[in-house]
């Protein structure tokens, strides 16, 4: 299809002409070529976990859906949260909560842990960087906090990721202590320090990485995030 050639910088991808027929994957004579991501069923994943069971034992782990949005696909997932937790296998669902409230709150039924992402609570500025606002995404980690609670089963874990000129400002942080502090099914804050690991993904997929030239925030940075957390109350810790 000519999607790629050979150019001075390399081989390159035009990925508008890409009909992922994955010849180029095959014929590849260093495999560098990989079309990344595997269509599955619900038995497929149950197999593939129930081999690592003898670890989940030892470590206490389990296994955890993440993406892209995991509740994006939500009838696939529920279907492995159910057959997962028939085994006893423990279940954390990655979410960044912009998902449909019926979803989340069924896979709420089944699933141990929500890892919940929280970026930022000012409404315009979540729209500015994410391109939608948050009401649905706050709405849902308050529904979602009320049902673990009614049952007395399941856990939130809120996630942070702390990125310099972006949601690290004392309003920000303050406002997120707030919402923590109003939920009753919190077991952990993990603060996620900002990198530029995915911006070769952007590269691949011939997209702009608009983060360019955002810097890792300083331990002194963190540090303070983390003291801010713990005046309030909450023991919050880097990374996770």
């Amino acid at each position: 299809m000519g999607a790629r050639s050979l150019v001075a910088e390399g081989v390159v991808l035009d990925s508008s002409k890409c009909v992922e027929c994955r010849k180029c994957e095959q014929v590849c004579p260093t495999r560098a070529i990989e079309f990344v991501g595997t269509e599955m069923t619900v038995e497929d994943v149950l197999r593939l976990s129930k081999r690592d069971i003898p670890f989940y034992d030892e470590s206490g782990g389990g296994v955890t859906f993440s993406g892209g949005e995991p509740l994006l696909q939500p009838e696939f997932l529920v279907s492995c949260l159910k057959a997962l937790h028939a085994e006893e296998i423990h279940t954390a669902v990655d979410t960044s909560g912009y998902c449909r409230e019926e979803d989340l709150l069924l896979a709420a039924e089944t699933a141990d842990i929500f890892l919940f992402d929280l970026k930022m609570i000012d409404q315009e500025l979540h729209k500015h960087y994410t391109g939608v606002n948050n009401h649905r995404i706050l709405a849902n980690l308050r529904s979602l906090d009320d049902r673990l609670h009614e049952r007395g089963r399941g856990k939130i874990n809120v996630r942070i990721p702390l990125i310099p000129g972006v949601n690290d400002s004392d309003a920000e942080i303050m406002a997120m202590i707030d919402c923590v502090l109003e939920l009753k099914s919190v077991t952990g804050v993990n603060i996620l320090p900002y990198h530029s690991i995915g911006s070769g993904k952007y590269k691949n997929l011939s997209m702009e990485y608009r983060m360019e030239g955002t810097k890792p925030p300083s331990e002194e940075e963190v540090g303070r995030v983390l003291s801010m957390f713990e005046m309030r109350g909450i023991i919050a810790v880097k990374g996770g």
